[in-house]
């Protein structure tokens, strides 16, 4: 979402917040084949009920003549819900940077038990639109029509031991992995989004600017200046006139009878 205390600085608390709320829809980046060029990236947002507004990587959302609204960066996302025996179940969704597929990344859960604080860490990598090749995981695209999450689980324990309980366990969205204290269930494997909120107060000073000048341009196209020089030469004169468009230059009686100088 996008309620100001929801939003996230990638520098520490932000300490201001801009003026706009919104809810993220979906993500949907598409591939041609495993190819990462040709992407397309959109988000659907949703600034108001009933409203639907796109937001695209080269094409942002112009909120206002000083606020737009851009698609930075993307990601695979997954969900997972803990129903280990001695506690609730409980769902979490994990921002993985663990794209393209192939890529490994890791969380953790901690152990629910009374008195106990290990916990597990899971090594996963998502293999989008997934094929068997020859007996191990691979891609046929890094759409997610048909993903596979490949997990390995390593108890970490409270003296520092390190304990691998479940190795390179290739799993459906929905399917389990077992654990001595009950299972976990890896759901659906979806995208995330990174927005970036684009503020300038100068902006409208700097488009009345352009717009100033772009008037005063067209003004002179249309109705240039002229300047007349009148100089004295063997008991005569002479008149050289300039346009300050074209930078043209016409002497004689003709120019002096069309501009009425005698």
């Amino acid at each position: 979402g996008g309620l100001p205390e929801e939003y996230a600085s990638v520098i520490g608390t932000p300490t201001t917040y801009p003026p706009l709320a919104f809810a993220v829809r979906r993500v949907t980046p598409e591939f041609h084949e495993d190819i990462l060029l040709f992407t397309k990236l959109e988000a659907e947002l949703a600034p108001d009920e009933g409203s639907r507004r796109l937001v695209r990587v080269s094409d942002p959302w112009i909120v206002s003549p000083t606020t737009a609204l851009l698609l930075k960066d993307f990601g695979y996302a997954l969900e997972v819900r803990s129903e280990l025996e001695t506690s609730a179940p409980s769902t979490s969704v994990f921002k993985l940077k663990a794209f393209p597929s192939g890529q490994e990344d890791s969380f953790e859960l901690a152990d629910p038990s009374p008195g106990v604080s290990d916990s597990y860490r899971f090594d996963v990598t998502v293999y989008g639109d997934y094929v068997d090749r020859d007996g191990a995981p691979g891609v046929r695209s890094f759409n997610l029509a048909d993903p596979r999450v490949l997990v390995s689980v390593t108890r970490l324990l409270s003296n520092g031991e390190e304990r691998r309980v479940v190795d390179r366990a290739l799993v459906r969205p929905g399917g389990r992995v077992s654990l001595p204290g009950g299972d976990v269930v890896i759901g659906a494997v979806t995208h995330w989004g990174r927005f970036r909120v684009w503020r300038n107060g100068a902006t409208p000073i700097a488009l009345l600017g352009v717009l100033l000048g772009a008037g005063g341009l067209a003004g002179r196209l249309l109705f240039p200046r002229w300047e007349a020089t009148v100089a004295a030469a063997d008991g005569g004169c002479t008149l050289a006139v300039w346009t300050d468009v074209y930078g043209g230059r016409r002497v004689g009686d003709a120019v002096a009878r069309e501009l009425g100088i005698s």
